[in-house]
């Protein structure tokens, strides 16, 4: 840790590396109905909430297999949240006809999120067979309302639009167009399940 104070100055701030013992995590998704193949699994170190939550502040990452099993080879010792998430690609957006050029938002999936954030501790021995209960998203739900003396669009004109829903923290969560949710006529909205996290 290095503390500047305004204005100063620091040279000769020399960073010694050293050895350490690394080890192996292995373990395995279980969802709702039993394990859970093909999902991508990262491990975030614990001090990466100062650093936001970009992925490429990531330690490791994996997929599991078709068993639901995971590996991470090499893991420092330290602690560490696995994080597993899986969220259903939304359908392109629909092409619009006619006079009106403007494409449909997407709709929105109707299979699950599925995540899991984990807080582990990784020693000189790995961790062996850890099993990772992964649980279903939220769902956002709303209805948009006009204020003031302009007059609202159309009932005809919300489906052409859409409600974006953009993380706090500037974080990318899986397929983009799973953000978003289509509008309908009388102004109500149903998100996609989304993991826990802030939203605006």
């Amino acid at each position: 840790v290095i503390t500047l104070g305004s204005g100063e100055e620091r040279t000769g701030a020399d960073i010694r590396l050293r050895l350490v013992p690394v080890a192996s995590v292995t373990g395995t998704l279980l969802g709702p109905t039993g394990p859970l193949p093909n999902v991508g699994v990262r491990l975030v170190p614990g001090y990466s909430p100062d650093l936001g939550s970009l992925t490429s502040f990531d330690a490791a990452r994996t997929v599991s297999d078709a068993t639901g099993r995971f590996t991470f080879m090499g893991v420092p010792a330290g602690p560490y949240t696995l994080r597993a998430l899986r969220v259903q690609q939304a359908q392109p957006s629909p092409i619009a006809t006619g006079p009106n050029l403007r494409g449909g938002a997407p709709p929105v999936p109707d299979e699950p999120t599925l995540w899991a954030n984990l807080p582990i501790t990784v020693g000189p021995e790995g961790i062996r067979n850890l099993a990772v209960k992964v649980g279903t998203g939220f769902k956002i739900t709303g209805k948009i309302v006009y204020e003031g003396s302009a007059a609202p669009p159309a009932p005809s004109a919300l489906p052409s639009a859409s409600v974006q829903v953009l993380p706090a923290e500037g974080h990318q969560i899986g397929y983009p167009l799973a953000l978003r949710s289509v509008i309908a006529a009388d102004g109500s909205f149903t998100t996609a399940e989304l993991p826990p996290g802030k939203y605006g």
